[in-house]
């Protein structure tokens, strides 16, 4: 049918489809609070997401896209840490700089990228050439890593550096419109059956994860984690990222601000 966006852009539009999209994209649809949810090192667990997902910031922010973008969000699903796979090793972030990544085609996420010294591409996952065309590593999932990369190209030299620096989390989107005019059974059914999805896709995706993790090693992968050492790197990335002069949308940097001193309170 299209892109996530244009996906969404159909839904907005009165189409009855269902989909799956990261919340960096909602936000960019002027509901700036759940683009909160996709910044790098927010979080540190996924306890952390569940609790920010529990606010009132977060439900407002849905209420608001039901009522001005006719987008319904269904559930979440909370499916994995995203990692850096590079083509050399990696100990902090200042290894990526002036390197080439792979992420996701969202402004937050080239900002991110762009803060620290990289260079950010979307590049389609089917092309045979990716490495050729000055590819350095790729921000991903372990089995999104392994499903369409590490398989493809295990004649290469691949990192890992393992810092979790996002959760990645998906909501599950809808016609508000064609939802609500569902009977009250029907209803509760898709919120039923999207919540158990989402509970098999986060009790599976741990195991899934280790499995892979540890065939990828026997097969010649390098695996670093963060240097502790190296944590105000972190703080360095977070002072740039925040003076960026590239609009997110409606993505609120006081708003960041704010989520920052909470969960520095809760932790």
């Amino acid at each position: 049918l299209g892109t996530k966006q244009e996906l969404l852009s159909l839904i907005e539009q009165g189409s009855n489809v269902v989909t799956n999209v990261e919340y960096e994209l909602l936000s960019e649809r002027g509901a700036g609070e759940l683009g909160l949810i996709s910044v790098p090192y927010a979080f540190r667990n996924w306890d952390e997401v569940r609790a920010f997902e529990q606010g009132e910031g977060f439900k407002q922010a849905l209420l608001w896209l039901e009522r001005e973008r006719n987008l319904k969000v269904l559930c979440s699903w909370h499916y994995a840490p995203r990692h850096f796979f590079a083509r050399r090793p990696v100990h902090n972030l200042s290894d990526l700089q002036n390197r080439t990544i792979l992420t996701r085609s969202s402004a937050l996420h080239s900002t991110f990228f762009e803060a620290f010294g990289a260079i950010p591409a979307s590049l389609r996952f089917s092309e045979n050439d990716l490495l050729e065309q000055g590819l350095d590593a790729i921000d991903n999932t372990v089995v999104g890593f392994h499903d369409n990369f590490f398989v493809k190209f295990r004649n290469k030299r691949w990192h890992a550096y393992l810092d979790s620096h996002n959760f990645a989390t998906f909501a599950v989107v809808t016609s508000a419109r064609a939802f609500n005019a569902l009977p009250k059974a029907s209803r509760d059914l898709l919120y039923g059956t999207c919540n158990q999805v989402g509970e098999r896709i986060e009790s599976s995706m741990p195991a899934r994860e280790e499995r892979l993790r540890q065939e990828m090693v026997a097969a010649g992968l390098g695996v670093s984690a963060p240097d502790p050492n190296a944590s105000h790197l972190e703080e360095a990335f977070r002072e740039q990222f925040l003076a960026s002069p590239v609009t997110l949308g409606h993505f609120s940097y006081s708003r960041y601000l704010e989520l920052m001193d909470q969960l520095q309170g809760s932790r």
